[in-house]
Order: C-alpha cells, then structure tokens, then sequence
C-alpha cells in the first residue's frame, strides 16, 4: 500500500479533503503540521520527524512550511521585549530552514514532495525569471526609489502596485506625491502595467492542466470582490488556447511547481498575460463547484499511481 504524508495546520480543509482522496484510493495517509515544534532529526542518513522515517513515504504533501521570522511582535517600546522578539525570529528561521532542507534532500532523494522549496517562490526572483523565459508577463518593475517609480507611471499609466512578499492585494498607484511614496525605501515595490481582461486560474498538476476557470470581478485584485470573499462566486470554465497551455506549464516548471495555482489574463484571440505562479493555491473551491480532479491527481501523483 503507498504511503503519503500531510504537513498542514489542524482543520486545513484542502488537507482533510486530500486526505479524504487518498483514503478512497487504498493510500495510507499520516499526517503532522510542520509549522509547530515536531521533533525533528537528520543523523546523516535518514531524516525522522514526528516519530516518522520521512524517506518510508512515497510523496509528501505540503500545506504549510515553517515561517521565517518572529510570529508576535512584543511591545517595541520595551528593549528587552524587542530582544526577545528578535531571539523569537532567529529561531524561527532557523526551524524553517531546516524543514526546508529537509523537503529538499527527501526531493533530491526521488521521494514526491508537493511542492518543494523553491526560490522562485519568491515573486520577484518568480518575475525576473518568467521575462527571462520570455514569458508574457505585464511591463514591471521592482523598486524602492521613488523617482524610478514615478518615470515608470509617466511610461505606462496608472501602475498596478504589489507587496514584494505577496499575500495582500494588489491596488492601482494613483498617488505618486512624496507622502505616498515615503516608504518606499524601506520596503520596495513591484509595479506593473494594468493587465486587462478575464482573470483565468490555471490548476497544474505534474505538468498536467487539470482545471482552468475565469474568475469573474468588477475589481482589480479580484480576491477584494464581494463574491469570491463570502464563497459564492460561480467560476466559468475557461477553454484555453494552445499559447495558454503552453503557458502555464512553462510556468509551473520553471518554479519547480509540481501543484501549481497559475494566474493569467486573458487577451484577444487566444493571447495570455503571465500574472504569477502560486506554489500553494487555495483550490478547493474550485473543485468542488466545477468537479475538477485537482485533489485526486495530486494523489495519484504522491502515491506513484
């Protein structure tokens, strides 16, 4: 019987629903959340974490790594708090990289890790790498000076503005005044042109597309719609052209991505613009309101089927 294993928060309902597929499939599912403190050892040989020979699965499925980075912040009034919240951080890190270089030599090893580390996870390395693929993603920029990111507004309008670590929503830059761009220096920013058209989610699994939809918004970033926020967003299959596979393969393989949310927007005869590569989407949604097999290809790929 093949044997997969879980890393996933308590209640994560894409894990129980995978977990769920398996079972269904005579796949013997184990399961621990790799954010918390499992005990964890590499004696040189073999990696055991949680009780567990990690190297005894066929394929792990990750929902959740370690954070980088202290998860409270104290009072940054007090010294010794922000000390401690410091100490917090290095620990943290510490403890993600380890996992990390855990997935990676289990992955270097043949076992099927979902998804392994990757440095194209990071969206701008993820960025930098698809225009040098020549992938059609929207004329960007990444900065934090603002006088390169007003010269980029003059060129192509009103940018788009998104966080270099993801995870918020994107917003047009209207204000480009010295007071709006103040924090630019500390924190840099990706610009991009407006992409326009259908939002198009791409569901890759193992280089394969297993589930394609637009997503229907009046909204920029189309996560801030009313809909989609209280989960009663009606997703329209979407018939890709050939350029658009094309793609969203590329993409997932570029990034490492065995299970792969890609982003796109869709153009004028069959055209794509490359928005981004999501190393752990949030798909089962979709799934479950259009019938795609997300969940079970994932599973038959952990499993070896």
């Amino acid at each position: 019987m093949a044997r997969i294993l879980v890393l996933a928060p308590p209640g994560d309902p894409i894990a129980a629903h995978v977990t769920q597929v398996a079972r269904a499939r005579d796949v013997e599912v184990a399961s621990f959340d790799f954010h918390g403190g499992v005990p964890i050892a590499w004696d040189g040989e073999a990696w055991i974490a949680g009780g567990q020979d990690l190297a005894s699965f066929q394929g792990i499925f990750v929902r959740r790594m370690p954070a980088r980075g202290a998860l409270l912040d104290p009072d940054p009034r007090a010294s010794q708090a922000a000390i401690e919240w410091w100490r917090q951080g290095i620990a943290q890190s510490e403890r993600a990289e380890v996992a990390e270089a855990c997935l990676l030599d289990l992955a270097a090893r043949g076992i099927r890790v979902v998804n392994p580390p990757s440095l194209l996870d990071q969206k701008s390395a993820q960025l930098t790498a698809f225009a040098r693929a020549g992938l059609p993603i929207p004329r960007t920029m990444i900065t934090n000076f603002a006088p390169a990111a007003r010269a980029f507004a003059a060129d192509v309008g009103i940018p788009v503005a998104k966080p270099v670590l993801g995870g918020a929503e994107a917003r047009l830059l209207e204000d480009l005044s010295d007071t709006a761009l103040a924090g630019l220096a500390a924190a840099p920013v990706i610009l991009q042109s407006r992409a326009l058209g259908p939002d198009v989610r791409v569901t890759v699994v193992a280089g394969r597309v297993v589930s394609a939809v637009e997503i229907p918004s009046s909204t920029l970033d189309y996560r801030s719609g009313a809909e989609y926020r209280a989960g009663t967003l009606a997703y329209v299959p979407h018939a890709l052209s050939g350029a658009g596979h094309e793609i969203a393969v590329r993409a997932a393989a570029l990034c490492g991505h065995v299970l792969s949310g890609v982003d796109l927007k869709a153009g004028a005869s069959g055209t794509y613009t490359l928005i981004e590569a999501n190393t752990s989407p949030v798909y089962l949604d979709i799934e479950l309101k259009t019938g795609a097999g997300i969940s079970a290809a994932i599973v038959d790929h952990l499993a070896g089927a």
